[in-house]
Parts: C-alpha cells; structure tokens; sequence
C-alpha cells in the first residue's frame, strides 16, 4: 500500500525532528466522507437527498425552486421582507417575489453572499454607488471585504511504482498536521495568532500530469513580461459564473495566449498519451498548505455601463481580488513550512527524486519567486460577511454578529462560510454543515 510504500506511519507527539513547541500529528489513509466511488459528492447527494427519502414528512416540509436566480434581498425600513427572483431559463419575464413569513437566510457563499447583500443596499456606501445602488439600507463596510483562502504549495518526486494505491479522484493517500511557533522577527504584538498552522497533504501521481503543463508553461512566461501565476488569481464575472469561476488571468492578452495555449497543448498530449499513465504511477506530490494566512482581499459589485441587457443578473459583474501572499508574513510562513516538510521528505521520499522545484532552487532568492509562480488557490473562501461579538461596537470589521443575524438589519441572517472571520483549520465544508445544523437547531428551537 501507499503508507507502507513511503514508510508512512503514525508520529502523533514524535516531535524530535522538528523544532520546539511544534506539534504533529499523522492521519494514514485519509478520506472524506464525501467521497461515493472514489467521487466526490456534495451535501446535497451524500445527506440530504437520501434524508428526504426516508422522510416523507420532511418532504413534505421542504420545497426547491430549481433555475432560479435571486437578484436582491426585499428591505424596508431595515426589515428583510422576502426576495426578488428571476426564471434563468426565461431571463425576459418580469421578476417575482417570495415573501419571508419570518426570516430571510442567505447561504450563497463567500463569493455571491456579500454580491447580493451590496445589491440589497447592504454595505459600505462607497460600494453601493460603484454597484449603481442609490438607497443604503444599512451601512456596513466589512461587507466583501477580509476575503480569506488557504494557500496550497506543491513539491513533485518521481517515486516508485504506486501499483498499490487506493484510486481516488482527489489524489490524497494521507495527511500531516503541522504547527509551528511563529518567528519573532514576523510577529506583531497586536497579532493574535502565535503559531502557523499547516496541513501537509502526501498524494499519489493523480495530480502531477495536470501540475507538468503549467510547469512548463511558466518557463514561457519567466521570459514573458507578465505578471506570476499568483499575481493573477483575479477573476472578473457575471451573476451567472459566480459559483463556478476560477483563477482568470488580468494581463497582456497575446501573453495569456501564449501561457494558455501551451499549457493546454501539453495537456492534451499527456491526457491522450500514455506517459500520463507512467506520470500517475511513477510521481507523488507533497502539497504543503497555510492554514492561517494573514493576507486578504475583497468582492466588490460593479455596475456594467454597456453591453446587452437580457436579465438583472447581467447588468453587474462581481470583483473578485483574493490577494494571495500580498502579506510578507504568509510567504515567511510558507517557508518555515516548506523547511519543516524537508524532514517528512527526508522520512517518507529519501528514494525518490525532487523534481518541483528542482532545479530553481539554485536561483537567488528562489522561494519567493517559487511561491508567487506555484502557489494554487484551495477555493476555502472565507470572511467576507465576518463574525462578530454581539457586545462589539467595531461594526466596520464585522457583517453578522455571534447569531448570524446582519447587523441593522433585522430578520436577515447569512449561514455560510462568509461568516467565518478568519480561514479555519478543520474542514471547511463539514464546518459549514455544522454551522447550518446549529442554525436550523436553534431556529426550530426558538433559541434565537
């Protein structure tokens, strides 16, 4: 198997190779309980559905509007009263409403939550004009902004064959979990967090056919005068794309060519060929990621000056600036991570050779430009509807307070990972479902 292939084992409290004050802990044969037939699955196919049924009254209960869009939040005189909606299958028919007997819960996430909380008149006031929004119905800065993410680094190796492996379709075999105590040369006194918290995830050669492409890519690029692959996590969409946007390039288009077109050709060749084959059994990666980074970003609406209008989810398009490593101190993290995985690589990959990064290592300064050009989003978007204490007066670092309710607003509440105020260690989407399940739990009960 793969932990007996890598001498994988568990060193739960064995902190002899790493530094004082770290700790470590080993996970062997790590698996989500999202995953169906080496698949991953959602909430919705894996718990949901198959509670509905088995519950005919839950059903019964429950009623889904598929294909439609919410454009706003209904508010007046800060009281959420229900939602104005439109049929995405017939963009042209007026919008309707939903009417709120009680309370308005939004759950779009930390992309489109904080997009339709500025379209309701909900945000900094400065926003709302940019987003074309006359009426404020509550002034709340936080809103879209201390957008949060982890941040994955990969180290390749070519290994031994892995005919033993378990087939998953994300790859990861097992998993470490690091802290280590934070420098005293990167350390604010005002800063809260006293160590760096890591997740080091050991995966099979699935990924490293689709890592090969951009690593030759980047070679064109490092003589392109174009920006890094980190730089560029900046995305520009419409209400339609929101939830499924990725990392889009914003520099010189003939550059973004040239990087896209080579990228994909290799692709092509290792997807229809069989050195992809050779690549999943003779590659492992290591992904080291941040699990507490400092640097932040934001969403913000803008309204569209042109263009053909068809429904109100085109006239607006959605910023999205997620500011990867533009704090120092997550690159100076980053590093004390990439050190303390050097003893792992030592432990587990002594018999196998390092090809990312490889030969940049012999660079000046090659880490910093290693992290800016390999650094990869883990989409674990976080902050951008904070949390804060009901007893808080700071209403420009918090959207919600410890009952999820907006605040000056009233009957509106967010219950999704926007509401987290910093990127969390445990699992980000089991904490959202603990999140909602506490939610439903306490409005059943009357408890809010």
């Amino acid at each position: 198997r793969f932990e007996k292939m890598f001498h994988l084992r568990s060193v739960e409290n064995q902190h002899s190779d790493f530094q004082q004050g770290s700790q470590i802990t080993y996970l062997p044969s790590y698996s989500m309980a999202t995953n169906l037939n080496g698949q991953r699955v959602n909430y919705y196919d894996s718990i949901l559905y198959p509670l509905l049924q088995k519950d005919k009254s839950a059903r019964e209960r429950v009623t889904f509007f598929t294909g439609i869009a919410v454009t706003r939040i209904l508010i007046k005189h800060k009281i959420a009263k229900g939602v104005e909606c439109i049929d995405k299958k017939a963009p042209n028919l007026p919008p309707f409403i939903i009417n709120a007997s009680r309370e308005v819960i939004l759950c779009a996430g930390a992309i489109l939550s904080p997009a339709l909380l500025i379209l309701s008149g909900v945000g900094d006031k400065t926003q709302l004009d940019q987003a074309g929004i006359s009426e404020c119905q509550a002034h709340i800065p936080a809103v879209g902004k201390n957008l949060r993410d982890h941040v994955l680094l990969p180290r390749a190796f070519i290994s031994p064959s892995q005919r033993c492996i378990r087939e998953s379709f994300n790859s990861i075999q097992a998993k470490y979990k690091l802290e280590l105590p934070i420098e005293p040369s990167i350390l604010d006194q005002e800063d809260k967090q006293r160590c760096c918290q890591f997740e080091i995830l050991l995966a099979d050669g699935a990924i490293t056919w689709m890592i090969i492409p951009h690593m030759i890519a980047s070679i064109f690029r490092r003589a392109l005068p174009v920006a890094s692959t980190i730089d560029c996590c900046r995305a520009r969409c419409s209400m339609r794309d929101a939830v499924t946007l990725g990392c889009k390039a914003s520099f010189n288009k003939a550059c973004q060519i040239i990087f896209n077109v080579t990228r994909a050709t290799i692709f092509l060749i290792l997807f229809f060929s069989p050195v992809r084959f050779l690549i999943r059994r003779f590659t492992t990666v290591m992904n080291i990621c941040l699990l507490n980074p400092h640097s932040k970003g934001c969403i913000e609406v803008v309204r569209k000056r042109n263009g053909n209008r068809t429904s109100p989810l085109d006239d607006v398009e959605i910023l999205v600036n997620p500011g990867y490593l533009t704090n120092e101190k997550d690159t100076k993290a980053l590093y004390a991570g990439w050190k303390a995985s050097d003893v792992l690589v030592e432990r587990h990959y002594r018999s196998c050779i390092e090809i990312l990064p490889g030969i940049l290592r012999r660079k000046h300064d090659w880490f910093s430009n290693f992290a800016k050009e390999f650094a990869v989003p883990y989409y674990h978007w976080v902050g951008t509807c904070a949390m804060g204490e009901v007893a808080s007066n700071n209403d420009n670092e918090f959207v919600v307070n410890d009952k999820l309710q907006v605040m000056h607003v009233q009957n509106l509440r967010v219950c999704d990972a926007s509401v987290f105020p910093r990127c969390i260690s445990a699992p980000t989407a089991l904490t959202c479902a603990g999140i909602g399940l506490a939610l439903s739990s306490f409005l059943s009960t009357g408890g809010f």
